[in-house]
């Protein structure tokens, strides 16, 4: 991740948005020691196609 956010600052890109899924608790957490924060958005989505 650390390479990744590097080479992103480095073309100018201002910030990085993810999407974890609620209930992901070990991948929340994962972020969140790598200093991720909830944005407080809201994200939309419609299942066209059942699982």
């Amino acid at each position: 991740m650390a390479e990744a956010e590097r080479l992103l600052v480095g073309i100018g890109c201002p910030k990085l948005n993810l999407q974890v899924r609620a209930g992901n608790e070990g991948v929340l957490a994962f972020y969140d020691a790598l200093g991720y924060e909830p944005d407080h958005t809201v994200s939309l989505g419609k299942r066209l196609i059942a699982d």
